[in-house]
């Protein structure tokens, strides 16, 4: 039986316009009010889950930063953090930069921001960034603000290649990181991901691994996926992600959650 239900964001509750659709959202009401804990799993900051989810009432428990935090949004806090050492992180971020690399940090439930693209196409593209700030360096800012960040997120725009940035991250001790080098990457303190970040929610709550069920779609969810008895793909994953899931829905234009969500109760 499912106690626990995560989800992923991007590519599974929002579509390929970043939209959470209704049917999405009355799927979690649904499974909520047939007594299961909905949590919200992404490699977002809080502050980028849409508002509309976070305001809901159908979610309390929100993974953040691919497992970095983990917020009750009911006490309106982070009850757990695995950030990466400030200095680290300060370090990582000035090499990145001298490389000519777009790359974004999160620290606490902000999201920031050194390059023009990215900071303009958060805040046209996506719907849910309108707290997102600006630096245009981040080193200093996260040294300034003397917190440890969460995350450290590298974009490749412009047809930039990221295997400069992979090959130095591999030299560096503890982080871990997920992404491609056509596409970004996502660096975090080692031993912090989705799946781990799951298992100590469910032991939290008292919910047992067997019954929680999580639904994702990428790379940073292939841990998630393999920590809950009960899992599921998206039908826009990449085959990778799903053969390591138990089921596999429809995709995230075409009701995904919905589908996944009533397959799920029924078990």
């Amino acid at each position: 039986m499912m106690k626990l239900l995560a989800v992923d964001l991007d590519g599974t509750c929002l579509d390929h316009e970043d939209i959470l659709r209704p049917s999405v959202l009355a799927a979690l009401q649904k499974a909520a009010d047939a007594g299961v804990t909905v949590a919200v799993s992404t490699g977002r900051n809080l502050l980028g889950i849409p508002a509309a989810l976070r305001e809901s009432g159908v979610v309390r428990w929100c993974i953040t930063s691919n497992g970095a935090a983990i917020f009750d949004l009911e006490a309106g806090r982070a009850v757990e953090e695995r950030s990466i050492p400030l200095e680290t992180a300060a370090e990582l971020l000035s090499r990145i930069r001298a490389m000519g690399f777009p790359t974004s940090v999160t620290v606490g439930k902000d999201v920031v921001d050194c390059d023009d693209a990215v900071y303009n196409i958060r805040h046209t593209f996506f719907h849910d960034y309108a707290e997102s700030l600006f630096a245009p360096d981040l080193a200093a800012y996260v040294r300034a603000r003397g917190e440890d960040p969460a995350k450290v997120h590298v974009l490749y725009l412009r047809k930039l290649d990221g295997t400069p940035v992979h090959a130095m991250l591999k030299e560096v001790p503890g982080i871990t990181f997920t992404g491609h080098v056509k596409g970004h990457t996502e660096i975090v303190a080692r031993g912090v991901d989705k799946g781990a970040a799951l298992l100590r929610l469910c032991a939290r709550l008292g919910i047992r691994p067997e019954e929680a069920a999580a639904i994702g779609d990428s790379e940073n969810d292939l841990t998630m996926l393999r920590a809950a008895s009960l899992s599921v793909a998206m039908g826009n994953a990449p085959g990778s992600i799903r053969r390591a899931a138990r089921f596999t829905t429809s995709d995230c234009d075409h009701d995904g959650v919905p589908e996944a969500v009533q397959m799920l109760l029924n078990l």
